[in-house]
């Protein structure tokens, strides 16, 4: 299985600064994919089709990895998996 990566996104603003892109709440765009970086910009333009209408994807918008988002998944992911193997060893125990 390939690792799943968070990526997040970055569009080049007026005056050429790079600016995350905030959904209404002011959180950052994000998507979780084990695909590469070109594809996760496809992915984003099929969800986010008004946003990038008003960029060239790879030019004016681009997908960056999210390392310290990445890492968290995957410890909590390894937290739910050892505490489900948890539960499952009481259930066998307790028979």
């Amino acid at each position: 299985m390939k690792k799943r990566v968070v990526y997040k996104f970055k569009a080049k603003a007026l005056g050429g600064q790079w600016k995350q892109i905030l959904d209404r709440n002011n959180i950052p765009v994000t998507i979780t994919t084990d695909r590469g970086g070109n594809a996760v910009l496809y992915i984003f333009k099929s969800k986010y089709p008004s946003i990038v209408d008003m960029y060239h994807l790879g030019e004016t918008l681009i997908a960056e990895p999210d390392f310290d988002a990445t890492k968290r998944m995957e410890e909590r992911e390894a937290k739910k998996k050892e505490e489900e193997e948890e539960k499952v060893q009481g259930m066998w125990w307790n028979d």
